[in-house]
């Protein structure tokens, strides 16, 4: 996973930050889409204590909770 690179007026913190923020997604000490996680009607879609599963992300089909919208074709 690579990173455009930092316009200077970027703050020097924040560029660390995000570096940091890569590098723990790199090595999987960072997980993305950790439960608990709940689509917007409050359906818990992944649990507490589970990551969404690569397949789970792909197939994603709702907005989670405090999205406001909706998908095409989706019925409100």
């Amino acid at each position: 996973m690579t990173l455009a690179p930092f316009n200077k007026a970027i703050p020097a913190g924040v560029v660390s930050l995000v570096k940091k923020k890569r590098a723990a997604l790199v090595s999987g000490k960072m997980k993305v889409f950790q439960g608990p996680i709940q689509d917007q009607r409050g359906k818990i879609k992944i649990p507490a204590g589970r990551s969404a599963t690569a397949q789970e992300m792909l197939s994603m089909k709702y907005f989670v909770r405090g999205v406001v919208g909706t998908l095409p074709g989706e019925k409100k």
